[in-house]
């Protein structure tokens, strides 16, 4: 019980930490990333080309080549 008291602010002050938090994000955006293209691949006949490819956005993340998304 102390640890958990310990580290839970300790986990909070990293979360909040934005190159911690973009370092977190970088990971899960290349394992959706991976995960999708796999699935694509096997299920969907998908084939890998220049033109197609996955992109995994977070929300409030602007598409590529535009502004800021306001959703």
């Amino acid at each position: 019980a102390a640890l958990e008291r310990s580290i839970t602010g300790e986990l909070e002050r990293r979360a909040r930490d934005p190159a911690t938090r973009q370092l977190a994000m970088d990971a899960g955006r290349q394992t959706v990333r991976e995960f999708v293209t796999t699935w694509l691949l096997k299920s969907r006949g998908w084939k890998r080309d220049a033109r197609h490819r996955v992109i995994v956005l977070f929300p409030g993340e602007p598409l590529p080549g535009q502004g800021p998304r306001s959703d």
